[in-house]
């Protein structure tokens, strides 16, 4: 055996040239991701997939509608009435209940009395007043 070097086989000069590569570029992307264009960059790119992501959604809700199915604006638009609805009849639930007790007046009949009370009410009222009342036969 002598003292002289073996000569590269061609596979090893192959996986130098590739680690020498590999330097290089991983020298150049942490130069690059350390620098401001970088940041700006993926600002821009993440600006860019929002902006995207919401043009998609619009297509979305305008084929919906284009169905005439209730699309998701729809739903909460119309849930948003509906708690307004509620709000004001809670509110003049409350004044009702106010009244009520300012007058003295005890609660509502129930639901299942008969419909002739209010009539009959208001013909012994129009009578005690001198007028006559007519009801619908």
């Amino acid at each position: 055996m002598s003292g002289t070097p073996a000569a590269p086989t061609p596979l090893t000069q192959l996986f130098a040239l590739y680690e020498k590569a590999e330097a290089r570029a991983a020298a150049l992307a942490e130069q690059a991701v350390g620098s401001n264009v970088f940041a700006e960059l993926l600002a821009t790119t993440a600006t860019n997939a929002m902006a995207v992501a919401g043009l998609a959604n619009a297509v979305v809700d305008r084929g919906v509608r284009l169905t005439r199915v209730a699309a998701r604006a729809d739903v909460t638009g119309l849930a948003r009435q509906l708690a307004r609805t509620e709000d004001k009849l809670e509110r003049l639930l409350q004044e009702v209940h106010e009244l009520s007790e300012r007058l003295a007046v005890p609660d509502f009949p129930p639901d299942d009395a008969p419909s002739a009370r209010p009539a009959r009410a208001a013909r012994s009222a129009a009578a005690r007043n001198g007028a006559t009342v007519r009801s619908p036969r």
